[in-house]
């Protein structure tokens, strides 16, 4: 297993600092200290430091080959393996629909399909935390950080209400 955290952690990191050149390309808004950039490149650094902490832990506590201790290859967690392939599925799934939904119904579907996975809750206490992070979530970025977000027929409504 230690062999595949190695792995993992390098991929994580090279994802991170991936993430970082990319937004550091980001245009920065005239007047702004802040701009879309900066959440880009404070989830890519914590996915590098995470990535290089995983693969050093892993390769520290890695047993010797000598004592045959170390676990078979073929020996994984499920859990492990349906959550990264669901975080994986759900990531995809939001790139490709964003464009096309904009934002809030493309983090509509996102947030329900994990809370409906993973809290199993009331469907209807389930869609109100939807509504509700959705809402709080595009307000704050679109009017406190002034990130431009993707529009969809949503937002076209929410920009008519507000004015």
């Amino acid at each position: 297993m230690a062999k595949w955290d190695i792995l993992f952690g390098f991929i994580l990191a090279g994802l991170g600092a991936t993430m970082i050149i990319v937004a550091r390309g980001f245009p920065a808004i005239i007047g702004l200290s802040v701009g879309p950039s900066l959440f880009p490149i404070l989830i890519g650094a914590g996915m590098t430091v995470i990535g290089c902490i995983l693969a050093f832990n892993a390769w520290r506590t890695r047993p010797q080959a000598a004592t045959g201790s170390d676990m078979p290859e073929t020996a994984s967690d499920p859990f492990f393996t349906w959550n990264l392939a669901l975080i994986s599925a759900l990531i995809l799934a939001f790139l490709a629909m964003v464009d096309v939904t904009g934002f809030s119904i493309a983090c509509f579907a996102i947030i329900f399909a994990l809370l409906r996975v993973y809290h199993r809750g009331r469907l209807m206490r389930d869609l109100i935390l939807t509504v509700v992070s959705v809402l709080a979530i595009f307000i704050i970025f679109s009017t406190v950080f002034r990130v431009s977000l993707p529009v969809g027929p949503v937002e076209l409504l929410i920009f008519k209400v507000i004015g």
